[in-house]
């Protein structure tokens, strides 16, 4: 059993005119794609659920900190980007890097 890309003798050219033709080597089992398709799905949800997770928690501390006069941090885009991806500690970092300027 050789290569999809090659017929039994191993003969690419020959493999090359059928491509070229139109006529395309099998892809792999529909099973296996589904297989791969659902864990690309499983791993995009537990990453936006840690985002999501970050940036409540991020947030929270911000917020507690900006409503005690403590700090002050807008909120925008890009402090929630920060928060998203560094939690507690972006949140420490944003303060600490705001309050230098």
């Amino acid at each position: 059993m050789g290569s999809p890309w090659t017929d039994s003798h191993g003969d690419l050219r020959k493999t090359l005119r059928y491509y070229h033709a139109g006529f395309y080597p099998p892809s792999g089992s529909p099973f296996l794609l589904a297989i791969v398709g659902w864990a690309i799905l499983a791993f995009t949800i537990a990453i936006l659920k840690w985002l999501a997770v970050n940036a409540i928690t991020g947030l929270i501390i911000i917020g507690v900190l900006n409503f005690f006069g403590v700090t002050h941090v807008p909120i925008n885009w890009v402090t929630l980007l920060i928060l998203a991806v560094g939690g507690v500690v972006g949140a420490f970092i944003l303060i600490i890097i705001l309050s230098l300027f």
